[in-house]
């Protein structure tokens, strides 16, 4: 049979039934960010049909590309803290328009692809000290998290403090609370699909108190959303100033380097049970991958993509080829025809999940080494400031730069690569221009 030679099915000791079943969990697993990558997007204004439709297209062409080129079980999506990052950093905080942001990320894409083809990629990751890499998911994840808690008024500011505890007793916190419990109880007892049952569990309990609002004429099928919204839509009055222009660059290497991390992080964690003979080859298919998926993504209007942990899932059911990932890009292409599902679903829905994605990415947190303050302050700094700042960027340039300058005042700037002093000065540049 065509499909077993091309996957290589015997080759690799699995199935068709195997195969399908591996990618259905996986599917099953990762699901939610159909609802939720258009619920953080649309705070920029963007069409929140629309962006159902892209996070489904970009979500398929680069599942398809590590099936067909890769032949390996790992799925793509929109990646959580990439959509924070694009919303809340360049958009809200930067004060850029989306627009802008996917002008950013169709250049973050075709520089990424170059590094790539050049194996150039490997220069840019040695100018981030290890330890910042290894705070970069940690940082995100309570970043991911507050947002969480702050759509859900758990935590407020006010009362001439920045923060502080909101009402937990009211009903929009309590039943975040409900969804956040469900949740975890769902995944201890190994259900397929907690996070999706959560998210659709707190919709159900939203209707009686106006939380999810279900439209006259609602129906369950329908045909997709159009990309036309936001297809083809750039920004280039960055261009008529200076700090535009520094922005821009800044922004730039920081989603290039920071999509380049996650991509090898992921990809370690993900096929750790898959035993490659060529690691080195899946993680550069992988990268091409994720470019094509990015670079869409800029084109059609949806966030960053990134290898999916869920993928983990679908391998842990049997998957080990690329068939796996082909069944997920067809089920995505499925959930098109669902999207008045989805769009109902209320943000109160989506907290629950972002605080527990939250819990997920600070596994990274045991790899730092906190006895040598050399690498722990730098690492902190930048995990907290994520947060503090309401800035992905800004924990990155404290991190790097409190790295720098305490191994100059050590007399240890020899270990630094002349590409962190590079990347360094620049982060100067960003932060005196703003």
């Amino acid at each position: 049979m065509f499909i077993e030679k091309f996957f290589k099915l015997k080759e690799n000791n699995t199935n068709i039934k195997t195969e399908i079943l591996a990618g259905f969990t996986t599917f099953i697993t990762l699901v939610y960010i159909v609802a939720v990558n258009p619920d953080i997007l649309s705070v920029t204004g963007m069409d929140k049909g629309a962006l159902m439709s892209a996070t489904i297209l970009v979500s398929v062409i680069s599942c398809l590309i590590i099936a067909i080129f890769g032949n390996l079980p790992i799925s793509f999506a929109p990646g959580m803290g990439f959509n924070a990052f694009f919303a809340y950093t360049i958009c809200k905080t930067l004060g850029y328009s989306w627009q802008f942001a996917l002008t950013l990320q169709v250049f973050q894409g075709v520089i990424l692809l170059l590094l790539i083809y050049f194996d150039l990629w490997k220069y840019f990751v040695n100018a981030i000290p290890d330890c910042i890499k290894k705070s970069l998911s940690v940082g995100v994840g309570f970043f991911i998290a507050f947002i969480g808690l702050s759509n859900a008024e758990i935590v407020v500011s006010g009362d001439g403090v920045p923060l502080m505890l909101g009402d937990v007793s009211s009903i929009k916190s309590l039943l975040v609370c409900v969804g956040f419990v469900a949740i975890l109880a769902l995944m201890h007892f190994k259900f397929k699909g907690a996070i999706l049952i959560g998210i659709f569990l707190v919709t159900i309990l939203g209707i009686p108190f106006k939380f999810t609002e279900i439209p006259e004429g609602f129906s369950l099928f329908s045909y997709p959303s159009s990309l036309l919204p936001l297809t083809f839509k750039f920004d280039f009055s960055f261009l008529n100033s200076l700090k535009g222009i520094f922005d821009f660059l800044f922004l730039l290497i920081t989603m290039v380097l920071i999509s380049i991390f996650d991509i090898m992080g992921s990809f370690m964690a993900v096929v750790k049970k898959l035993c490659l003979k060529d690691e080195n080859k899946g993680l550069k298919c992988s990268l091409y991958a994720n470019s094509f998926g990015l670079l869409s993504g800029g084109l059609f209007g949806s966030s960053m993509t990134t290898i999916y942990l869920e993928s983990a899932s679908g391998i842990s059911e049997g998957g080990k080829t690329g068939l796996t990932s082909l069944v997920v890009s067809l089920l995505f292409i499925l959930s098109l025809f669902l999207s008045p599902l989805f769009l109902i679903i209320p943000t109160i829905a989506i907290s629950p999940v972002l605080i527990i994605i939250g819990i997920f990415m600070m596994s990274e947190i045991k790899e730092i080494d906190f006895k040598d303050y050399q690498e722990a302050f730098p690492a902190f700094l930048s995990i907290i400031m994520m947060p503090l700042a309401f800035n992905i960027a800004d924990g990155i340039i404290f991190g790097l730069l409190s790295y720098v300058l305490i191994k100059i005042a050590t007399l240890n700037y020899k270990q630094i690569p002349i590409m962190t002093y590079v990347v360094g000065i620049l982060f100067v540049f960003s932060i005196v221009l703003k």
